[in-house]
């Protein structure tokens, strides 16, 4: 899916608000709950391999990470989820760094188009789908780590 002129001037516009807003005290404002759209091969590789470098699949959740919050948007307008600030800047030293976090229905759309693309965390993502299926279906977390042992033969 590609992006027009607008479409990017837009989120860059978005970053430069929320860069300018007061950092404490303020409400965030949650994006409308939407599962990953149909990702062009290129952009679940992509988006997989900046999961397997700076992403995170643990426990119930899945995060991105980086200073750079323009990357984050962009992927945000592709697979949904929340930005949010991660850590702070001590002594000016280090920059400012932001997560998106991604719920389970946006995981349970993105994750299969992404794993035939993922080196590191591929496992992960694999278990965690499994999880999702689980769950959607009814069961409890507890049944899902009962039926995960057995499979694994631990």
């Amino acid at each position: 899916m590609e992006l027009t002129i607008n479409e990017v001037e837009e989120i860059l516009r978005k970053v430069e608000e929320r860069k300018n807003r007061p950092k404490n005290g303020v409400k965030r404002k949650k994006t409308p709950m939407r599962p990953a759209k149909f990702l062009s091969d290129c952009m679940a590789g992509y988006i997989a391999g900046f999961i397997d470098a700076d992403g995170c699949i643990s426990g119930s959740a899945i995060y991105i990470c980086n200073t750079d919050l323009r990357a984050l948007m962009l992927y945000q307008h592709f697979i949904g989820g929340n930005i949010a600030t991660q850590g702070g800047i001590s002594n000016g030293k280090r920059k400012q760094g932001y997560q998106l976090c991604l719920r389970n229905i946006e995981q349970k759309a993105l994750l299969p188009q992404i794993i035939p693309y993922m080196v590191i965390k591929q496992e992960k993502a694999i278990n965690r789908l499994k999880e999702l299926e689980i769950r959607i279906d009814g069961r409890s977390k507890s049944k899902v780590k009962r039926l995960t042992k057995k499979k694994s033969g631990v």
